[in-house]
């Protein structure tokens, strides 16, 4: 489990968005260091094409999908 830690204030307000208020704007994004060239997985939305058959018709037509799937890559 992944715990978020508050980059601002408040979330509704523009100034805290902007880090214009007292309290956000001395505040840093904590950055996690990492080795280049190690190998990392994500997920990731693409649109596919697929044949489907037609339950109605019987007929195998061309779709269109928006799926998500696992990706893979080397960082840096």
């Amino acid at each position: 489990m992944r715990l978020q830690i508050p980059l601002f204030a408040a979330q509704d307000k523009t100034d805290c968005k902007y880090r214009e208020c007292c309290v956000c704007k001395d505040k840093k994004v904590p950055l996690q260091e990492f080795e280049e060239g190690k190998m990392t997985e994500w997920y990731e939305w693409q649109t596919k094409r697929f044949p489907r058959k037609s339950t109605v018709d019987k007929e195998t037509k061309m779709v269109t999908m928006t799926v998500k799937e696992k990706e893979k890559g080397a960082i840096g």
